[in-house]
């Protein structure tokens, strides 16, 4: 089935997604660049990736949009959407490569952060994405005078989904390094320090 007859056969959800079925299919019958990025209606792809569990999925940060997302990108005068979309998996490191950086972006972050007085709320089976963090018990904050601070220094944070404490949360997957992790613990630090005098 070409790319035309999929999206033609598409059931749109709501009225945005008849207008936008209406634009995508008028520009490919129209446009014969509309797989280029120069055109101004052209073809974008993306890719859900899932383990093999069907549990964990991947995902990218963006900074600019202060969101997650999944992976994707421009056609480049690829006709092969699939194509694309694994090319765009591929280019951000692959499934393996990704685990691995995220893996040591969270190493890097427990290590950091417990050198700071925050110690992760789980000891234990902590996966790479987001980890939770109390409040060190010498200092007193809230939870958002720390984002506000962190959040006007180029970074966000999360707030703790737990009851029983103060926490809160840091993502490590996306377009995350360990410069940022070094950035925003130097960060956090020179915060906790502040309130350590307060205290």
């Amino acid at each position: 089935m070409s790319i035309y007859k999929d999206i033609a056969a598409y059931e749109p959800f709501n009225e945005q997604e008849a207008a936008d079925q209406r634009i995508i299919l008028h520009a490919l019958q129209t446009d014969p660049h509309c797989f280029n990025r120069n055109a101004q209606a052209h073809m974008t792809c993306s890719i859900w990736t899932v383990d093999a569990t069907m549990e964990q999925t991947l995902m990218v940060y963006h900074n600019i949009y202060d969101s997650w997302s999944w992976i994707g990108g421009h056609a480049d005068g690829e006709h092969d959407l699939a194509a694309v979309a694994l090319r765009e998996l591929e280019e951000e490191g692959g499934v393996s490569a990704r685990a691995a950086r995220y893996a040591e972006n969270n190493r890097l972050l427990i290590e950091r952060m417990r050198a700071l007085g925050f110690e992760p709320y789980l000891t234990e089976n902590q996966g790479p994405i987001i980890t939770t963090f109390a409040h060190p018990a010498d200092a007193a904050f809230t939870f958002r005078e720390m984002y506000d601070y962190v959040k006007a220094r180029g970074y966000v944070i999360y707030p703790g989904k737990l009851t029983d404490g103060d926490t809160f949360r840091i993502g490590t997957i996306g377009e995350i390094y360990p410069a940022d992790i070094l950035n925003v613990t130097s960060i956090l630090g020179e915060f906790v320090a502040t309130k350590r005098k307060e205290a």
